[in-house]
């Protein structure tokens, strides 16, 4: 049977109150309870009956309390956090209330006092198209158009159809070459991403066109590649056999940041 002991006291945070007591080490019954929140006489209810220095002990607390200031955390994050409250580090002490402001923040309770809080940083773009124009294929590699910019973020450049990355990370790059066949006769071509000018390893793609009417076929393919940043990439493409154009809104380069290192 517990025993109920009745304080009056102002507070909007009841159960940081309860935990303070809690683990107060002038308190050798346990807290189990503070019924009322916000402010005015409330309960507490204790296992046994409070000593004098317990109660006393209780008695300061509810005489200093105030409600513990709450550290707000801004900005973009990646995998680690620094955490700081009025540019002080934050102990690796409980703490009773983090808000993390931003986008693609979530916190999930743990249990046992421990809270996840996942961040998923916005992803940094780049994506382009070769819009209306058209490319005629030869025995040499040459650049694939990607002039037409739907989206290009800030750590991304482009000149002459070859897209600068400006950021050290892992960055997931899919590429798509739509073409056509201009003669009678069986064409073919084969594309590729390069990184700084050479060529990357098991990004290569192919594309065969019967004859023309129709003769339309897309080599595409998809890469995971590690960047340092100042280094460019661009996809390549040549003809292997015929005749062979691109075709309107047909090639396009998608670029998408996974981490940064």
């Amino acid at each position: 049977m517990s025993v109920e002991v009745i304080k009056t006291f102002t507070t909007t945070c009841n159960g940081v109150l309860h935990d303070a007591i809690s683990t107060d080490v002038a308190f050798t019954a346990v807290l189990e309870q503070i019924v009322a929140a916000g402010s005015g006489t409330t309960s507490f209810f204790f296992d046994v009956a409070l000593s004098g220095p317990e109660s006393t002990a209780l008695d300061n607390i509810l005489a200093s309390w105030s409600c513990p200031v709450v550290t707000q955390i801004t900005g973009v994050f990646s995998d680690a956090l620094t955490v700081k409250d009025e540019g002080i580090n934050v102990p690796n002490t409980p703490h009773y209330s983090l808000d993390f402001v931003g986008s693609g923040v979530s916190v999930a309770d743990a249990t046992n006092g421990v809270s996840t809080i996942t961040i998923q940083p916005t992803p940094k773009l780049f994506y382009g198209h070769n819009g209306s124009i058209v490319q005629t294929l030869t025995s040499s590699v040459i650049n694939v158009n990607i002039a037409t910019n739907i989206r290009n973020d800030a750590i991304y450049s482009i000149v002459s159809n070859e897209v600068t990355i400006n950021e050290s990370g892992w960055y997931k790059i899919i590429y798509g070459v739509g073409a056509e066949a201009t003669g009678s006769s069986r064409s073919g071509m084969e594309c590729g991403l390069r990184l700084n000018g050479t060529l990357v390893p098991g990004s290569m793609s192919w594309a065969y066109h019967r004859t023309s009417n129709p003769g339309e076929d897309t080599a595409t393919a998809e890469i995971l590649l590690q960047i340092t940043s100042g280094d460019s990439v661009n996809v390549g493409m040549k003809e292997r056999v015929g005749s062979v154009r691109t075709m309107v809104d047909g090639c396009r380069l998608l670029i998408e940041q996974i981490e940064t290192i």
